[in-house]
């Protein structure tokens, strides 16, 4: 009786220990996903400001031009509050931009780049 007993405390400390991993987890892919989704809004809109461009959207800076699109400044899923960075570069080619997006919630940091053409 005391071995299953003692068993049974061991699978439970061992579940209480991944949860907090779990969580993290989905946190991570949340910040993924709003990312690509920021992506694939900025794809579509096919308009993007002259480089460098920086919005943060922790302080919030101003959109130009409705650029970043919605979801920045920040988005609030559930407990979780996302703040998303982004950065406008030039690329290696004058026809090229760098579109560097951050998403921030509590201490986890997701960053995402994509090329876009910018004749």
């Amino acid at each position: 009786m005391a071995l299953l007993v003692l068993g049974l405390l061991g699978v439970l400390g061992i579940f209480i220990a991944v949860l907090p991993h779990l969580r993290t987890n989905k946190e991570r892919a949340m910040a993924v996903s709003l990312a690509r989704g920021l992506h694939e809004e900025i794809r579509a809109q096919n308009r993007l400001p002259e480089a460098p461009a920086h919005f943060q959207g922790s302080i919030p800076d101003l959109s130009v031009n409705e650029f970043p699109p919605v979801p920045y400044p920040s988005l609030k899923i559930a407990e979780n509050t996302f703040v998303f960075e982004v950065r406008v570069n030039d690329g290696a080619r004058s026809d090229v931009k760098e579109v560097v997006i951050e998403v921030r919630t509590g201490d986890k940091l997701v960053r995402q780049r994509g090329l876009y053409y910018a004749p």
